[in-house]
């Protein structure tokens, strides 16, 4: 199954499917645990070590919700085996593990603009997101206190703030899995001329093959990743697999552009929801 699947407004059914993404430590498996209590498995990956778990929840008039605690991960341009199965899974690259209906991005409130790094590229690939804003206690503690609705206009999607250890927050992302989750609308890169050529080239192969709704996302994790030929041969046709390898025997672009591109996006969305206040600090010594 690929991407081409998904699609661009989720509506409910009676089971949805919904994956958990973030960062390591960014707290989704404590959220997994929440939702899912005792409703849940764990194994392995086929063919790989990496830990997949899976769970069931009740999301309310009705609905069931399977839930897939996604390996943590720091970007959808993989560096590690668990980055690649989360941008595999994804980007409907696995046989074995269909693509989510919808994808919940843990965000830590207290390091918006990493973890907005990861959202923004889930986003453009045009799946359903609903950006969880996580251990906003300890962003206020630090003096960090994030405007939840300003980050929902600028980044174009549903924002529910929690605290994942406490269950503070839990009952509204319920309610909002629940309905259908518009399609996201994250803000706009501007690439390297050499990048932006690729994906262009690449978006028209795909969308030939695929009539995807963001052909664009979907070719710059392409350009930017280390996927086989094979495997995104199998998920969208032999043309894009050709295209993607001759692109990228041409070697006239720099994967890394995207980084600087898209931290030059975010900026001024974190500069517009984020506050800082005066925190006392306590001298730990005494005398």
């Amino acid at each position: 199954m690929s991407v081409a699947s998904i699609p661009s407004v989720s509506s409910p059914s009676k089971l949805r499917r919904v994956a958990l993404a973030g960062n390591p430590n960014a707290g989704k498996t404590t959220l997994f645990n929440a939702l899912t209590g005792l409703r849940q498995r764990v194994g392995n990956y086929p063919g790989v070590t990496v830990e997949k778990k899976e769970g069931r929840t009740r999301l309310g008039s009705g609905l069931e919700a399977s839930i897939l605690d996604l390996p943590g991960t720091y970007s959808l341009s993989p560096k590690s085996p668990d980055e690649e199965i989360a941008r595999d899974v994804l980007l409907g690259l696995r046989a074995d593990t269909p693509p989510p209906d919808v994808v919940v991005v843990f965000v830590d409130a207290s390091n918006l603009a990493r973890n907005l790094y990861l959202a923004t590229q889930v986003m453009e690939l045009g799946i359903p997101t609903v950006i969880a804003l996580n251990m906003i206690d300890m962003a206020q503690k630090d003096g960090i206190a994030i405007d939840a609705p300003a980050l929902q206009r600028a980044i174009g999607a549903p924002v529910v703030e929690i605290v994942a250890s406490k269950g503070i927050g839990l009952d509204k992302l319920r309610e909002v899995l629940s309905n259908p989750v518009a399609e996201p609308q994250p803000p706009a890169l501007t690439l390297s001329s050499s990048l932006g050529e690729a994906r262009r080239s690449l978006a028209l192969k795909v969308s030939e093959s695929e009539g995807l709704h963001h052909p664009e996302g979907l070719a710059l994790r392409l350009l930017c990743g280390n996927a086989s030929a094979e495997a995104v041969g199998r998920a969208f046709g032999s043309p894009v697999a050709q295209m993607l390898e001759k692109l990228r025997e041409g070697g006239s672009f720099k994967p890394g552009d995207e980084t600087n591109a898209r931290y030059d996006a975010i900026a001024p969305v974190v500069e517009a929801c984020t506050h800082r206040n005066q925190v006392a600090v306590k001298n730990s010594f005494t005398d």
